[in-house]
């Protein structure tokens, strides 16, 4: 595995790749460490943890942005890099020790494939209510 960290990860850090059943191993963990894409917010918001996400460098900063959504909602402890020293680690895991684990499961949809398409379907629609029946884009041509 080729490594992206400028840091020198600590001892108990085994990296282990890819993983196709990382849904398992959040659910086996005591606790957990993250970035925060969309998948991984989902399933340790389901498995119910204490959780720090250090969000990982993105041209948006999407996952900056939901990692700190996630800490003002108290769902989650927050560090905007990976801490380089004890203390650090060690202030995170206090305030991710605190978290309330049964709240999180209330940021979970069962249903959110559906509930997202129906939005979408919502949406078009309404866009098109207007339109004419057999309307077309229109394409101008660019000379």
């Amino acid at each position: 595995m080729t490594s992206e960290w400028h840091e020198t990860p600590p001892g108990n850090l085994t990296h282990l790749g890819w993983m196709n059943n990382a849904a398992e191993w959040i659910a086996a963990a005591d606790r957990i460490v993250s970035s925060c894409g969309n998948t991984t917010v989902h399933t340790v918001l389901a498995a119910r943890k204490p959780w720090i996400v250090v969000p990982e460098w993105r041209y948006f900063d999407e996952q900056l942005c939901k990692a700190e959504a996630l800490e003002k909602a108290g769902l989650a402890a927050m560090s905007p890099h990976w801490p380089s020293h004890r203390d650090g680690w060690q202030a995170l895991w206090e305030v991710a020790d605190a978290i309330d684990t049964a709240a999180q499961a209330q940021f979970i949809d069962a249903d959110a494939a559906a509930h997202t398409a129906q939005w979408l379907d919502s949406l078009a629609t309404s866009l098109w209510d207007d339109a004419p029946i057999n309307a077309l884009p229109s394409m101008k041509a660019i000379a």
